[in-house]
């Protein structure tokens, strides 16, 4: 068996479906925990929960308005097909908390809340205070343990062409050879499926599901502080992005703060695609409670490397197997793209791939 993709879901995909790759450790994440105690890695408390936010525009808004409100609509039923925005316009509530809560949604979904399912609010747990974690030994850490128990079985520098089917199993093409397996379970970001990069021969029924999904929109940014601050987590509604300074390890907060900004429109608005300059303004007079260096802020999108040849030249497809047999050709996720580099990895010609270095804002925690 062959498993195409390197994240954290690809690592994990024979043993376990993991709930994500995200930033957050979140309440229920049972089978990243469980992995995390399997590794001897801790969880650490950010000091803040994910689910609140204090509202910017709206300082009269207190959290838990927004929050009862969640709760609410996540009771409603949904009628088949209807959206996340339509649902909240049938919600009786104050207009202004309709929209607080409407921002969260997109800002969490990475879309326009007319665009995605009613089903996301059916999460009431989106909405109650509860805390959140990180690895405390960085979430990498947990990618840097699964590859070294995977062993030589986890493989890089190898480009996937195509997956095909065949009568015994499936076929990998890469530029130089071809491998067969029995079966391969596809672990690869929705961007990597629909870009065009890697073919893969799919069922009709598959080809149509995929054509239905809607790819979120969202930024990070990153600004150094001259002191260390409290722990905060502010959302700017208008804007659709929120801002949070967090425990790093421990009790210490670093002196820097992180911005997370979703769907299409709220980037458009702040002019994303032309540099941080405009969101960087806006973050500075929402939180002048912080203290905001004179710093080059660092600015990172979803749509910085998209699929296609310019983004396989970056990041090409790798391989990466979880199987008792062989490696599985697997196209590097963030995860190990990003990490794995700098342990101790293996060609397909046994070479180990050259150290490269990464600049880094001081204080930013790897994702």
């Amino acid at each position: 068996m062959a498993v195409l993709g390197a994240g954290f879901a690809g690592l994990t995909a024979r043993p376990v479906t993991i709930e994500r790759g995200a930033e957050f450790v979140l309440t229920g994440y049972e089978r990243l925990t469980a992995l995390c105690g399997r590794f001897g890695l801790t969880l650490a408390q950010t000091g803040m929960s994910y689910y609140i936010r204090e509202t910017f525009e709206y300082p009269d808004i207190t959290t838990g308005q927004p929050a009862a409100a969640g709760q609410r609509v996540a009771g409603m039923a949904g009628a088949p097909g209807e959206s996340a925005g339509e649902l909240l316009k049938r919600l009786e509530v104050d207009d202004d908390v309709r929209e607080c809560l409407t921002a969260r949604v997109e800002i969490s979904a990475a879309s326009a809340a007319g665009s995605v399912n009613a089903s996301v609010l059916q999460n009431v747990s989106s909405f109650e205070e509860v805390p959140s974690w990180r690895i405390s030994e960085g979430n990498q850490s947990l990618a840097y343990a699964m590859h070294r128990f995977l062993g030589g079985r986890v493989r890089l520098q190898t480009p996937v062409q195509a997956v095909r089917q065949t009568a015994d199993g499936v076929r990998v093409v890469t530029a130089d050879r071809t491998f067969d397996f029995d079966a391969m379970i596809v672990a690869l970001p929705l961007g990597a499926l629909t870009g065009g990069g890697v073919e893969i021969d799919m069922p009709a029924w598959k080809q149509q599901a995929f054509g239905k999904l809607t790819k979120g929109h969202a930024a990070k940014l990153h600004l150094l502080l001259d002191a260390a601050p409290d722990t905060s987590a502010i959302m700017s509604v208008h804007n659709r992005f929120w801002t949070r300074t967090v425990r790093r390890l421990g009790e210490a907060v670093p002196p820097v703060i992180n911005c997370f900004a979703g769907s299409p429109s709220a980037l458009d608005r702040m002019d994303v695609a032309q540099g941080p300059g405009t969101w960087a303004e806006l973050v500075r007079k929402m939180r002048t409670d912080l203290d905001i260096a004179d710093a080059d802020p660092v600015l990172s999108t979803w749509a910085d490397a998209p699929p296609g040849p310019r983004r396989l030249r970056r990041t090409r497809p790798r391989l990466a197997g979880h199987g008792s047999g062989t490696a599985a050709p697997a196209r590097g996720r963030s995860v190990l793209r990003r990490r794995i580099r700098r342990g101790r990895v293996h060609r397909l010609d046994g070479r180990r791939p050259a150290q490269r270095r990464t600049r880094r804002p001081a204080a930013r925690r790897p994702l």
